[in-house]
């Protein structure tokens, strides 16, 4: 086995529990949860599963391995761990899916990765994937390395942060969740989950405001060589997943590496070849231009999410420069809102979203939110 970081069955679960009638995904989630933190207390499931809760980023790898973990966790945290009005801009939050699982836990009242695996894994025949190490040890495991082959020591885990995503499970067994989610929760003509789950978490909630996607229940939405595609991408210290998924041509590809990585080109390229699709070609690059001074004092500052997401728009040496990891970017325009860095990483690519009063009150990266101070 290796370890995959999936947040698909976790949505599936609660989704699972709305159909049901036993969670309303757009009621305040302190309805069920009261003794988490104000802010909190006033968004609501469909928020966090969307990513619309407006809550910053962070997902720590190390940490207690108690089933009360994700409770200690989540009530731990203050009104700071909200950096935005829920509602007003997509922001991917690995925290958001701590409390969707902290609220699943209430409801249920019962350990999160024992619901999970009552009523997701279970059903779809996924008998060796869990979310618990002590129990994916007693299975062939591989051990995560660092990019230069060294085994990750000590192993990764936080108990707390697992409903974002640290389920331990096989290509195999992911691959029965993947047929589930392409035939309406279907597996080999039995109905593993119920359709009106896998409808709710395959279709669009929310544009993604820095690409050209959009977010489902924990699935990206987007149109990949002229077909519809469904994917998610998933990491930890020492592992890296890739879910893909081609519908229309019943083609699913999962990839998992037990390295720091993301092997998403591997994965559309498997994709492109068992559905027979030619690839696209590279859209052309919108022509850059300097940006204007008016427009960089404008939108110079700088823009947080966490302490690990955040960076600083400054005019330097007559141009403006973007900060990342500790090195300085020059900044082109590409478009009204729309900016480039070359060689900033996933800063590379950036729009700024205006507030209300007309200033600028989000730097939009890939799919973080930024919030200007």
């Amino acid at each position: 086995l290796e370890a995959a970081a999936a947040k698909s069955p976790t949505v599936a679960k609660l989704t699972a529990l709305a159909e049901a009638g036993k969670l309303d995904l757009n009621q305040p989630i302190a309805k069920y949860a009261p003794r988490v933190t104000p802010c909190l207390g006033r968004v609501t499931m469909h928020q966090l599963l969307s990513h619309t809760a407006g809550m910053r980023d962070e997902a720590a790898m190390d940490g207690p391995h108690d089933d009360a973990a994700l409770e200690r966790t989540v009530l731990g945290w203050k009104d700071d761990v909200c950096m935005a009005n829920a509602g007003r801009v997509f922001s991917y939050s690995n925290l958001g899916y701590g409390v969707a699982g902290y609220v699943m836990e209430q409801v249920t009242a019962k350990p999160f990765a024992d619901i999970v695996r009552d009523l997701v894994l279970t059903p779809t025949g996924m008998r060796t994937s869990t979310y618990r190490p002590l129990q994916a040890m007693t299975f062939p495991l591989a051990l995560g390395h660092h990019p230069r082959d060294k085994i990750v020591r000590p192993f990764a885990d936080h108990s707390g942060t697992w409903p974002a995503g640290s389920l331990f499970s096989s290509v195999n067994e992911m691959a029965r969740f993947a047929i589930a989610l392409m035939d309406g929760g279907k597996i080999g003509g039995e109905q593993a989950l119920p359709a009106a789950v896998v409808a709710r978490i395959t279709s669009a909630k929310t544009p993604i405001s820095a690409m050209d996607r959009e977010y489902g229940y924990g699935l990206e939405l987007s149109t990949e060589d002229g077909l519809p595609a469904i994917r998610h991408t998933g990491g930890r210290i020492g592992y890296g997943s890739v879910v893909h998924l081609l519908p229309s041509r019943r083609v699913g590809v999962i990839v998992l590496v037990n390295s720091t990585s993301l092997p998403n080109r591997l994965a559309r390229k498997v994709a492109q070849l068992a559905a027979g699709v030619t690839p696209e070609r590279g859209s052309a690059q919108p022509e850059s231009t300097s940006v204007a001074d008016r427009v960089a004092a404008r939108i110079a500052g700088t823009y947080v999410n966490s302490a690990a997401i955040r960076t600083t728009l400054e005019i330097r040496d007559g141009q403006l420069q973007l900060q990342f990891a500790g090195r300085w970017f020059p900044v082109r325009q590409l478009g009204p809102d729309r900016f480039g860095a070359k060689g900033a990483a996933q800063l590379q690519d950036f729009r700024i979203l205006d507030g209300a009063n007309g200033n600028p009150e989000f730097l939009v990266a890939e799919m973080w939110a930024l919030r200007r101070r």
